[in-house]
């Protein structure tokens, strides 16, 4: 993966974390509950720090 891609797949992920006004996936797990919407966000939070901690 070149550091381009990589930089972009960081900054989706975290854009879909963030919060619904910015994020439809966000905005569809939120309508599923905060219980689903908390393990959702910790999943993807888990692999955005995997990612960032690979050269």
């Amino acid at each position: 993966m070149s550091p381009e891609q990589k930089a972009w797949v960081l900054t989706a992920l975290e854009r879909a974390v963030s919060d619904s006004d910015t994020s439809e996936l966000h905005e569809l797990w939120e309508e599923n509950g905060p219980e689903d919407l908390e393990a959702w966000r910790a999943t993807i939070l888990s692999r955005l720090a995997s990612l960032k901690a690979v050269g």
